[in-house]
């Protein structure tokens, strides 16, 4: 089977996924570039616990959305590092 193309944004998510700092990372663009794409393509790849939302509504979301993302990836990290989780939203 052959493997589906890569988007270049993946392999830069994954190294900050790696990096010591927990910084939550949010895939931004247009419709239609390939933000849900790479999103699946991070959590098939990343290793530790993955959070996955779409911000993709008919209205942009406030910020408490993104403090309930951040505070569900803390959840799920149980405080041993692995705070990370993939965001996209419609530009």
């Amino acid at each position: 089977m052959e493997r589906e193309y890569e988007l270049d944004v993946v392999e830069a998510v994954l190294r900050a996924f790696a990096r010591r700092k927990r910084l939550i990372q949010i895939i931004t663009g247009p419709r239609q570039v390939g933000k849900s794409t790479a999103a699946r393509q991070i959590r098939d790849r990343w290793t530790g616990p993955v959070t996955y939302a779409s911000a993709d509504g008919p209205l942009p979301p406030g910020p408490e959305w993104i403090t309930h993302q951040w505070e569900t990836c803390r959840r799920q990290g149980a405080g041993r590092g692995h705070e990370r989780g993939v965001r996209h939203r419609a530009g």
